[in-house]
C-alpha cells in the first residue's frame, strides 16, 4: 500500500464513472485539495461520493501553499486551480500526484513529482490484484468510452503491459 498521495478531480470522477472505486485501496491516505473537493461536489460530479470516504482528506490551502501556487502557476503556465493541486502535491510530503491533465503532469515531471492517471491507477491496481486481468480489461473499454481523452492506443499499451499468460 502506498502511503500519501494528492489528487486532482480527473481521477475520482473517471474512475467513479466506470465504478472502479477499489483503486483507491492502494493508498493509505488521498489528499484532496479544498478547491478539488469544491469542484467535484458543488455539482456534483461522478467522484462526489467517493470523496467522502475516510482514506480521502480534504486539506485546506493555507498561505504557504497559495504563493507557491502562484509561483508554480507563472513558472509552468497552469490555471489558477491547476497551480493549486501542483503546489499542494510540492508543499506534502508525498511526490506522487494523481492527474488526467497533460499539463499539470508536464508540470509535475519538471518538479521531480510522478503524475499517474485514471489508466495508471487501473494497471496498478491490477498489478496489485485488485482487479483481475478480465476486469482490467472491462474497466479500460469502459474508460475509453466514457473519456474524451484518452486514446485506444494507450487503451491497448496498458492491455498488452498487463497481459500475463500465466493469469
Amino acid at each position: 500500500m502506498i502511503g500519501e498521495v494528492v489528487t486532482d478531480s480527473g481521477p475520482p470522477i473517471h474512475l467513479a464513472e466506470v465504478g472502479a472505486d477499489r483503486v483507491w485501496e492502494l493508498f493509505e491516505e488521498i489528499r484532496v485539495p479544498d478547491i478539488v473537493s469544491q469542484e467535484v461536489t458543488a455539482r456534483p460530479l461522478p467522484g462526489a461520493k467517493t470523496l467522502a470516504h475516510p482514506r480521502f482528506q480534504v486539506v485546506a490551502t493555507g498561505k504557504a501553499v497559495l504563493a507557491l501556487a502562484r509561483k508554480l502557476g507563472t513558472r509552468h503556465y497552469l490555471a489558477r486551480n491547476d497551480a493549486l493541486v501542483l503546489a499542494h502535491a510540492c508543499y506534502g510530503a508525498t511526490r506522487l500526484l494523481l492527474t488526467d491533465d497533460l499539463e499539470v503532469r508536464t508540470a509535475a515531471k519538471r518538479e521531480g513529482m510522478i503524475p499517474v492517471g485514471t489508466v495508471g491507477l487501473l494497471l496498478r491496481a491490477h498489478l496489485q490484484s485488485i482487479y483481475s486481468y478480465a476486469q482490467l480489461i472491462e474497466l479500460l473499454d469502459r474508460t475509453l468510452a466514457s473519456s474524451l481523452y484518452i486514446t485506444a492506443d494507450v487503451v491497448e499499451e496498458v492491455k498488452r503491459a498487463a497481459w500475463n499468460p500465466d493469469h
